[in-house]
């Protein structure tokens, strides 16, 4: 999803399948589906390294990938997010 032109949204309640394979999201109900947070080095695994990422980009704004909470500065709060989905994958494209 290109973000060049603005916001972006995109739909998960079609498929588990549509975000890169059914083990990169998380089944939320109902037949929607959302993708993990926390992968702040965006190496494909929510790990502890992603804490080290927040921790080298605290107070930075706009789109980081660090800023795991999505509030648009990367805070000590982005930490959690790593926490939550610890061991995950996320499988993000590079």
């Amino acid at each position: 999803v290109s973000l060049s032109s603005g916001a972006a949204s995109y739909n998960f309640s079609d498929s588990a399948v549509k975000s890169y394979g059914d083990d990169a999201v998380k089944d939320l109900g109902g037949g929607y589906f959302g993708m993990y947070a926390g992968d702040a080095d965006n190496n494909g695994i929510i790990n502890t390294f992603d804490y080290k990422a927040v921790n080298d980009n605290l107070n930075k704004t706009g789109y980081e990938k660090a800023d795991t909470d999505f509030s648009g500065i990367v805070t000590e709060s982005d930490f959690q997010k790593s926490e939550t989905n610890l061991f995950k994958t996320s499988k993000v494209p590079r």
